[in-house]
């Protein structure tokens, strides 16, 4: 089980719960409505990066969904933890 949660403007924790995570998820973030074609449409829109449309883990290769709609823009993150060798 995971808890999403915003600590300051623009930063998102995802907080695990001990023996309940599952690595391989990337944070996937998506902003309706928002016209253009340029990543400034995006950052300059009033609700990124606060205020998503929606959020959602992609477990999937990495990907995000593809031909899902139209005048939206997203977001992606997460980090890397390489096994202890």
């Amino acid at each position: 089980m995971s808890l999403l949660r915003r600590s300051a403007p623009g930063l998102l924790l995802a907080l695990c719960l001990a023996g309940t995570a599952e690595g391989g998820a990337i944070l996937r973030e998506v902003y309706s409505n928002i016209t253009g074609g340029a990543v400034s449409d995006l950052t300059n829109n009033l609700s990124y990066p606060n205020s998503p449309t929606s959020t959602n883990w992609l477990t999937d290769y990495f990907e995000a969904p593809i031909n899902v709609g139209d005048n939206y823009g997203q977001r992606l993150y997460g980090y890397l933890a390489p096994p202890v060798t």
